[in-house]
């Protein structure tokens, strides 16, 4: 029914990028992430500063493990949403599952002085810290992190590794 639905507002709306996006979507929830993607493609020729396209696109790489094609497209989308420390944080999140540690750090770090509570961003920059041996620094991000939301677990591990390799208890 929601595909007939789409179809014809696809019919009545053939350029217009709101009900591609709505058709993209339907795509993928259905496990046609390869149309899905092409759709959104579509939709940044149509609208080129489309930061839902990109972020679409983005998320999509990243459940396939294609870690460069969702680096490319997060960062397509900061450029038109700057301020957002959601995508600074997939971005450190996709750069520290390719290894980039300093540049996870360099992008969280920017994202950390305009927004210095979010929590996203904390969380990984501890991390990102810790992956680097600099303990201290992910000592303070982490410690941060949980005061801001002490029942998200994960980082109670990474904070208990910069404690024990600064030697506190």
């Amino acid at each position: 029914e929601a595909a007939g639905v789409v179809a014809q507002l696809h019919e009545q709306f053939p350029e217009h990028p709101e009900i591609l996006d709505v058709a993209a979507r339907l795509h993928a929830k259905f496990g046609r992430e390869e149309r899905a993607v092409e759709i959104w493609k579509r939709i940044l020729e149509l609208d080129p500063r489309s930061s839902a396209a990109c972020r679409a696109i983005a998320a999509t790489a990243l459940e396939k493990g294609d870690m460069t094609e969702a680096e490319t497209y997060f960062r397509k989308a900061l450029e038109w949403e700057p301020e957002s420390s959601s995508l600074t944080a997939q971005l450190g999140e996709t750069l520290l599952n390719q290894g980039q540690v300093a540049e996870a750090i360099s992008v969280l770090e920017a994202s950390r002085r305009r927004d210095p509570k979010a929590f996203a961003v904390l969380a990984l920059l501890g991390q990102a810290y810790v992956q680097a041996k600099e303990y201290a620094k992910a000592r303070e991000c982490l410690e941060v992190a949980i005061e801001i939301e002490p029942g998200y677990t994960n980082q109670y591990f990474s904070l208990a590794t910069a404690c024990a390799r600064l030697g506190d208890k």
